[in-house]
């Protein structure tokens, strides 16, 4: 099959999952978009790949980059992590209806993992003798996932999602801490369902200057003898000055849970249309290493002060800003909000952002792991 018609194809099958209403907009073009990805983290190292985007654009004054898109993408890292994902999202093929959709295989060669709770420690010096993998385990993945999101008044969203995951941990030959906590090797199967309810006012998606963006959420679990979490998210922003160059933002999460979760679901949140990488680094705290904390109950805070020194519109911009985030895991005793044993990070950062669509966040930051280097595809939230 040639490409026009593997794509062809694709969006007949597409399309065909669609309702009617959806498929009668489909009145321009789809267009094919290609572009390098480059990203950097202590799992991975440097990491190169492709992305590839089938893209029905929308309006250049729409608040979201585009109306639906078809992407797959691959990438490799210089630690033998890879990434294989085929990923579909419309959130603006009609007013009243958004769908996501993901699937693929990951790779983690060297996922980082200290423990359980929010009392492991680090030496830095294991990573430099023998045991160098001492804080390391191989981490992969087999997942898809779906949620539909219908408007049901104004900025207020009811959210429904599925998603099913297949995870395989092993451990490193040697010493290390997965080893000490849970054997040679651990699998799992995952099978989850999520409602959310949220109030979106965001004056757009890709370059949020203004807004607020709450959702709440259950999810249920069929892992081990079953689990539930709940999560609510708070984020906002507010611009200063005409052309809104100053801008802060903000935002406060709060996940709990009962039952047995696996250890997959303590190191992502799910959120609406997202996920959130738990606990440390470029998502949740940047003065931290990448899952420098593993707990099934989370309470994070984050702010941001930005602050434009190039903007050309909705061709691009180069910013800085100055942030400080604090949080924590709990393992044993439950959630609470409390913040006694916070871990508190701060420092500074750029952003660069290409069209609508590309934003990379180069982050510098100390905090209770020294300084820490994050390079962030996308804003933080």
């Amino acid at each position: 099959m040639t490409g026009g018609a593997l794509r062809g194809a694709t969006a007949v099958a597409i399309l065909a999952l669609l309702p009617a209403q959806l498929r009668a907009q489909d009145d321009g073009p789809w267009r094919n978009s290609y572009y390098p990805v480059v990203s950097y983290s202590r799992n991975d190292g440097w990491g190169v790949g492709l992305q590839y985007n089938w893209t029905k654009r929308a309006p250049w004054d729409a608040t979201f980059p585009h109306k639906g898109q078809f992407g797959l993408r691959a990438s490799i890292s210089t630690h033998g992590s890879y990434t294989f994902l085929t990923t579909f999202a419309a959130p603006g093929l009609d007013p009243d209806w958004r769908f996501v959709a993901q699937a693929g295989a990951v790779r983690d060669a060297r996922f980082q993992f200290f423990g359980l709770g929010d009392t492991t420690t680090w030496d830095r010096g294991l990573e430099t003798g023998p045991d160098q993998l001492y804080y390391r385990t191989d981490r992969r993945r087999i997942l898809g996932n779906a949620e539909a999101s219908r408007r049901l008044h104004g900025h207020l969203w009811l959210a429904g999602a599925v998603a099913y995951q297949h995870s395989t941990f092993e451990a490193p030959s040697g010493n290390s801490v997965f080893q000490n906590d849970f054997g040679a090797e651990l699998k799992g199967n995952d099978a989850t369902g999520r409602l959310s309810l949220v109030f979106d006012s965001r004056d757009n998606e890709y370059d949020t200057r203004r807004g607020t963006l709450l959702e709440t959420s259950a999810l249920a679990g069929s892992a081990g003898s079953g689990y539930r979490r709940f999560t609510t998210v708070l984020r906002g922003w507010k611009a200063f000055g005409d052309y809104a160059t100053w801008w802060i933002d903000g935002r406060i999460l709060a996940s709990t849970t009962d039952g047995s979760v696996p250890l997959d679901a303590q190191f992502i949140i799910p959120t609406w249309e997202n996920s959130i990488r738990s606990y440390g680094g470029a998502e949740t705290n940047r003065g931290l290493i990448d899952q420098r904390y593993t707990g099934p109950d989370v309470l994070a805070l984050n702010l941001n002060v930005n602050r434009d020194l190039v903007n050309v519109g909705l061709y691009g911009a180069l910013s800085v800003q100055a942030f400080v985030d604090a949080g924590r895991v709990f393992n044993v005793g439950g959630f609470q909000l409390t913040t006694d044993r916070m871990q508190v990070g701060g420092g500074g950062g750029v952003a660069l952002r290409i069209g609508k669509t590309a934003i990379y966040t180069f982050n510098f930051a100390g905090g209770p792991d020294g300084f820490v280097f994050t390079l962030g595809d996308g804003w933080m939230f």
